[in-house]
């Protein structure tokens, strides 16, 4: 998280790798703020204001996969970064209509929601 802080998405993913490869108890690893390895990678995944991140998921899970290669948490962890980037890219557009969804709780609803648009077609 440090490397994040200091605005390298870059080192802040090699670190991870590197520390994967360490075989340590990451699924529960947490700094002093309290962010655990999960917030590190939606982090190091997400999109900003300024764009795009510059660390690509599954370039970065293949790396991960071969540092922890016994390891089902990194891709789990990176699908569930990924689908939420999706879903706030699926948010962005300001042209909203009302629409049928639901809760979490699967409780019908119905909102103003984001249609589609070119942006959110493009995400990778």
């Amino acid at each position: 998280m440090a490397q994040l802080h200091l605005g390298s998405r870059e080192l802040a993913a090699e670190d991870l790798v590197e520390a994967a490869a360490t075989h340590a108890a990451l699924t529960e690893a947490q700094d002093g703020l309290g962010y655990a390895v999960l917030d590190l990678i939606d982090k190091l995944l997400e999109w900003r204001t300024s764009g795009p991140s510059s660390v690509d998921g599954l370039a970065l899970l293949d790396r991960l996969d071969a540092a922890a290669p016994s390891s089902a948490f990194f891709a789990t962890a990176i699908s569930d970064s990924e689908l939420r980037k999706a879903l706030r890219a699926d948010g962005r557009n300001p042209v909203r209509a009302e629409r049928d969804s639901v809760y979490a709780a699967g409780n019908p609803i119905r909102q103003m929601m984001s249609l589609p648009w070119a942006d959110d077609d493009a995400y990778p």
